[in-house]
């Protein structure tokens, strides 16, 4: 995901209008920075969450991402993640958090719900999280995902 970290510069730090949650145009501009940022990198989905506190997350706008995935988020409505995963480290750290194999982690040897509908549902590979920020408060992250296809020429065994 070589380009996602251009997309850091639209969200971090209350800069510009994206940490503006109270603008009319906010789902547009929202699917117009998904769609750039999914043209940018070799993602086949992303994912903006919104933070509601407490290690709570909800699924904000996704664009690109399978059907089994994005029911899980949405049949959830606002849920926790462990602070194993990407989006758990994010929310502790504040900082970009890449993992390049989700299942070689630790969180998908546990049940973490969240690690096994990224993984299993979704397919996914790797996972990028970006924290949206204003000022030092987390507003959410931009999720960034991608399947094997992408980064592995074939999958590694596993």
């Amino acid at each position: 995901m070589p380009h996602t970290l251009h997309i850091v510069q639209m969200y971090q730090n209350g800069h510009g209008p994206c940490c503006n949650r109270s603008t009319a145009f906010a789902g547009r501009r929202d699917a117009a920075i998904l769609t750039y940022a999914l043209e940018l990198c070799d993602a086949e989905f992303r994912i903006l969450f919104e933070y509601r506190r407490q290690g709570r997350f909800v699924d904000n706008h996704a664009m690109g991402t399978p059907k089994p995935f994005k029911a899980w988020p949405d049949g959830q409505g606002v849920f926790a993640v462990g602070a194993d995963t990407g989006l758990g480290r994010m929310n502790g750290s504040r900082t970009v958090i890449k993992i390049m194999d989700v299942k070689s982690e630790a969180a998908y040897r546990t049940d973490d719900p969240l690690r096994h509908a990224t993984a299993d549902l979704g397919g996914t590979r790797s996972f990028a999280a970006i924290p949206k920020l204003a000022w030092v408060t987390l507003v959410g992250p931009f999720a960034s995902i991608a399947k094997p296809s992408v980064f592995f020429a074939t999958p590694p065994p596993g």
